[in-house]
């Protein structure tokens, strides 16, 4: 199984060919506009599920060969852009949340709604296969003393219940150290921060076999985001 999470800012049917030709079975789009305005491009997929204020830019989640979405709870106010998903094909399925993390008008942290979400949807936590996908918005070299919800706590929190970073577990990175970074800020390569990511509990990290995060040469001209790509070996 192939999963993708991408921030494509905006307008994804101009440029789904790019990443369709990767052949993912999950994907995970933030900044990405409604279903139908996709499939007029005639861009096929299996299931879609789409929060967002904006017809031309929310939170996407798109499956194909065959791979299923059922929505797990009620679009929070709270944490409106953390979405549980159950993800599934025949009788395998997994809990996804798909994510695209934003300040409240309220706070200047952008992990606040992640770090919600974790009390608010804690049952999720306990399962065997869970993956948590997609733009975080945050990075432990922006930790804050006295700050609950730094990223360093949300990392430490999911690790609590045995979900991890795949890109961390397979590139053998610590936190804020990474060398493969997925925004170009500005567009500008010399303005380089890793926030977004890839979580899985260690179902998932046991049977990943390749993790990779695109080269700025490929996909800076599409975002200033770079794609997550990872596999994993379900047989």
């Amino acid at each position: 199984m192939k999963l993708i999470a991408w921030n494509c800012h905006q307008s994804f049917r101009t440029k789904a060919e790019k990443v369709l030709l990767k052949q993912p079975d999950v994907l995970v789009l933030p900044e990405c506009e409604m279903p139908d305005r996709i499939q007029a491009k005639g861009i096929e997929f299996s299931d879609s599920h789409w929060v967002g204020d904006h017809k031309h830019k929310g939170l996407g989640i798109f499956t194909f060969n065959g791979w299923k979405i059922e929505a797990l709870e009620e679009v929070s106010p709270r944490i409106p852009y953390v979405i549980p998903l159950r993800i599934q094909k025949e009788d395998f399925s997994f809990t996804l949340w798909a994510v695209w993390s934003q300040k409240p008008e309220n706070h200047s942290n952008y992990g606040v709604r992640m770090w919600k979400a974790l009390s608010s949807y804690p049952a999720h936590l306990l399962e065997d296969r869970v993956i948590i996908a997609g733009d975080f918005n945050s990075s432990s070299i922006w930790d804050r003393d006295g700050r609950e919800s730094n990223h360093s706590n949300i990392v430490s929190e999911l690790g609590r219940h045995g979900i991890k970073s795949l890109y961390h577990e397979f590139w053998k990175e610590k936190q804020g150290s990474e060398t493969r970074p997925t925004l170009l800020f500005t567009y500008n390569e010399e303005k380089p921060f890793h926030i977004d990511y890839c979580f899985g509990s260690d179902w998932f990290v046991q049977r990943m076999t390749s993790m990779t995060v695109g080269k700025a040469g490929d996909w800076l001209k599409l975002s200033d985001h770079m794609p997550l790509e990872v596999e994993f070996q379900l047989g």
